[in-house]
């Protein structure tokens, strides 16, 4: 025990003798942290294209950045030492693009990463516009440059006109003359891109055509047996899931087809037999097809029954699979209120999706009106289980009377019914010719001006990112985007983003190009 005092004594001593010893040998300062910032998280740029960033520095003290140096890389490689990236890329890729800033005073470097993709020419998110121009059918693409300030969390967006690509890109192929319908699909291939649907009212001119060089990839006719339609074919819609594809014809009659590879675009034939439930034709009519999210089947209203139904996408022996929806009666709280399983005598006028009540539920909208010619907006949610086979449960209804809606509709036949997806967009909109109206379902607040245009409205789609930009096609040939963000809805700026240069011909229907797909995809 005393040797061990006595060496105790002896390294403290040691310690204290270079404590001393080191006094003033330090040079202490005090580092200057930066921050490195972008405008965005993800960044999409065409091949051959220059892409141009200038990020944004936050420092913890002084912003002098004379004695900063910097080194951007991309693949492991580097492409720039300059402070504003300027380059080039000639490949297709995906990967994280890297800043390293270096301050040469001190030599300590700090990081900043955003994620980039480098595209096909067209392989970009922004808005495709099918229509009618001299006679022929004409599909067109408007690019979309969206730049975030990361400081004011505003997006500024701008865009780039490409009339009648399809020409350009198929210059030896007519797309044919009775323009109907554009949709854009995805497949169960994360790395994939997306393919567009162009729907015309003559099947043989109806073709799947690439999200990302708009050339053809086949035509509708090539996905039935023998390349042959059945019947009197008169397509109206076209939905694809991850294991099953829809096919709705002008009769109602859904066609159906089972992916034989879920990762392909077009994979499998079309059964010739129109899909039937308890013994009787399925009218499609109702069919929602909407980018929804992992609830492994989609919503159809059954005009003939006058109710709402569920298709199954569980799995490929599932898919294809028809079931009521599962509803406990406490849910209906109304008294008289109608029925998922028996609408009554309420006409439904549209059906689309809104965000739920959580990640597992998905919510759905439909416009109805009674008799007395009283609209309500109904609405519920649904889970999906699978307990001795797929299951679509509600675990929400409620039908709520709009007071207006009866002087905002002359004739719902000429009008167009859209129902925004996003958790922050809960509006509903009609288009009755060239005036938008808007109503808040949540406060209540009926906008009949939210927007008037030179021209009657002929197209509208809503599903852009966040459902904050509405594209909107006009009798007239032009194309607007018309900004739905609770700042524009709230008058505290312009609601017109973005009007066309170009004349695109009658325009008969818009999509805004995702590109990636919603998750039941995957």
């Amino acid at each position: 025990m005393k040797m061990i005092n006595i060496l105790w004594v002896i390294v403290v001593g040691l310690l204290l003798t270079g404590c001393y010893g080191d006094e003033g040998n330090y040079d202490y300062r005090t580092m200057n942290g930066i921050t490195v910032d972008f405008n965005q998280s993800f960044y999409s740029v065409p091949i051959e294209t220059e892409l141009e960033i200038s990020p944004i520095f936050h420092f913890a003290m002084d912003s002098v950045e004379d004695h900063l140096a910097y080194e951007w890389s991309f693949l492991e490689k580097v492409i720039s030492t300059d402070r504003n990236l300027k380059y080039v890329f000639d490949t297709l890729v995906s990967d994280v693009l890297y800043l390293k800033v270096t301050d040469r005073t001190s030599g300590v470097s700090y990081f900043g990463k955003t994620n980039l993709e480098i595209t096909a020419e067209y392989g970009q998110n922004g808005w495709v516009i099918l229509s009618e121009k001299e006679g022929k059918s004409s599909l067109s693409f408007v690019r979309e440059y969206a730049d975030r300030d990361p400081v004011s969390g505003v997006t500024a967006y701008t865009y780039e006109e490409f009339p009648d690509v399809w020409k350009k890109m198929n210059p030896d192929v007519e797309l044919g003359k009775s323009p109907w319908r554009v949709v854009e699909h995805f497949c169960a291939n994360q790395n994939a891109l997306s393919a567009l649907w162009v729907i015309q009212r003559d099947p043989e001119d109806c073709v799947d055509v690439s999200g990302q060089s708009f050339k053809k990839d086949i035509a509708l006719k090539e996905a039935f047996y023998n390349q042959v339609f059945p019947g009197d074919f008169r397509p109206i819609e076209i939905m694809e899931m991850k294991n099953i594809s829809l096919a709705v014809s002008q009769d109602g009659s859904i066609y159906t087809r089972k992916k034989t590879i879920p990762a392909l675009f077009n994979s499998g034939f079309y059964l010739d037999i129109p899909m039937d439930y308890e013994g009787k034709k399925l009218n499609g009519k109702g069919l929602l097809n909407n980018r929804v999210k992992q609830m492994m089947f989609t919503v159809l209203y059954d005009y003939d029954q006058h109710r709402f139904l569920a298709i199954s996408d569980y799995n490929m022996t599932e898919a294809g699979k028809v079931m009521p929806i599962n509803v406990s009666e406490n849910l209906y709280k109304t008294p008289g209120m109608a029925r998922l399983d028996n609408t009554g005598d309420m006409e439904v006028l549209h059906i689309g999706a809104w965000y739920g009540n959580g990640s597992i539920e998905q919510g759905y909208q439909a416009l109805m009106r009674s008799p007395e010619n009283v609209y309500y907006l109904y609405r519920f949610t649904l889970s999906s289980f699978m307990l001795f086979g797929p299951m679509a449960v509600a675990s929400s209804v409620e039908q709520q009377e709009v007071k207006g809606f009866e002087n905002c509709i002359e004739d719902p036949s000429s009008c167009l019914f859209r129902t925004l997806y996003a958790r922050n967009t809960p509006y509903f909109i009609i288009a009755n010719g060239n005036r938008l109206t808007l109503f808040d379902w949540k406060s209540g607040v009926l906008q009949t001006d939210y927007y008037t245009f030179e021209a009657n409205i002929s197209a509208i789609d809503t599903e852009s990112f966040g459902n904050e930009c509405v594209g909107i096609g006009l009798a007239n040939g032009s194309f607007c985007v018309i900004d739905f963000s609770r700042d524009a809805v709230n008058a505290l700026r312009t609601r017109l983003i973005y009007k066309s240069e170009n004349d695109f011909g009658n325009i008969v229907d818009v999509c805004y190009k995702k590109q990636r797909g919603a998750d039941w995809t995957f």
